[in-house]
């Protein structure tokens, strides 16, 4: 599809909150997003962060400690309009 690795990194991690009810304010998420790698935010919750959201929520065991704290850790910076390069 052409998305940015980096870009689908952080729209696993929000749909990851999504699934493990960690609190954020997504709208800013979204607007983060959007200022971050373009497009409207409704592209990135459909596109991104639902899709990532819809699959992750039908995993056992998807919300371990592990992966809530490393979610936790990286959505304040998300929401502050900063997003990890990880590739």
């Amino acid at each position: 599809m052409g998305w940015d690795p980096n870009l689908q990194y952080a729209w696993s991690r929000v749909g990851a909150a999504m699934t493990c009810n960690v609190d954020m304010d997504k709208a800013l998420v979204l607007k983060g997003l959007s200022n971050e790698f373009g497009n409207d935010p409704f592209i990135h919750d459909m596109n991104g962060v639902g899709f990532h959201h819809m699959q992750s929520k039908n995993i056992e065991g998807f919300c371990s400690p592990e992966r809530v704290d490393e979610i936790k850790d990286l959505i304040p910076n998300m929401e502050a309009g900063e997003f990890p390069e990880k590739f």
